[in-house]
């Protein structure tokens, strides 16, 4: 077991924490080494991988995906944007991935979310890890005024990746093992002015996720958020 580790100030949490780890990414989203945890961070790539990345265009999904690329695992890419998929898609398989497989969804959509998650197990038979990435910048001061805007942010930005979780969750604890990791923020530690309707929606990541690792029994002494 170690720790799952996630740039540009996020928080990962390893909710099922058994074989496999995230790499570690620069803040400019350039691969990086961890100061701590290597030898753990560095067991976890195989060539036999299978890895899910939920929201796979974000600059934190693709220096991971391209991390594993190198390692030769086999690569399950969700977003909203096809061609930009396809384009991730190429370039990870010239990098050396066994397998690129693309999925177009909506993360607002949970119907499509369980259809997802079906098609990545459907695909490798197994999945190792899976990351939760996607999410939005919402404009502050339209959230303020916006009331329609302000909850579909929210929604993008807390309820859809709950929704992620949760269907990874029932997925993992049955093939009892494999790593799911999110990607948070400090901007939930607090609220300010600037930003708390994001804030907001990664404080509710934060609880649920903390709940979940809870849930699915993960040493705590092991296992926490980390900031790179």
């Amino acid at each position: 077991r170690g720790r799952t580790v996630i740039p540009r100030k996020g928080r990962a949490y390893e909710c099922g924490g058994f074989q496999a780890s995230l790499p570690a990414v620069g803040a400019s989203g350039s691969l990086a080494r961890p100061t701590t945890d290597v030898a753990v961070l560095e067991a976890g790539y195989s060539m036999n991988q299978s890895i899910l990345i939920i929201g796979a265009t974000s600059g934190i999904a693709e220096a991971v995906a391209r991390l594993y690329a190198e390692q030769h695992a086999r690569l399950f890419l969700v977003g909203r944007n096809e061609n930009k998929l396809q384009t991730i898609s190429g370039d990870l398989s010239a990098r050396g991935a066994k397998e690129a497989r693309i999925f177009v969804m909506d993360a607002n959509d949970s119907d499509r979310i369980l259809r997802m998650i079906e098609a990545a197990w459907e695909a490798f038979g197994t999945i190792d890890v899976a990351l939760v990435a996607h999410g939005t910048l919402p404009d502050q001061r339209r959230t303020e005024i916006d009331i329609p805007y302000c909850m579909a942010e929210f929604r993008t930005n807390a309820e859809s990746a709950i929704a992620c979780l949760t269907g990874l969750a029932g997925r993992f604890e049955s093939q009892g093992k494999g790593v799911i990791a999110v990607i948070g923020s400090v901007a939930g530690d607090r609220g300010r002015g600037s930003n708390y309707l994001y804030g907001s929606a990664k404080a509710a990541i934060d609880t649920f996720a903390s709940g979940l690792r809870a849930r699915l029994r993960v040493d705590p002494d092991d296992l926490g958020p980390q900031f790179a």
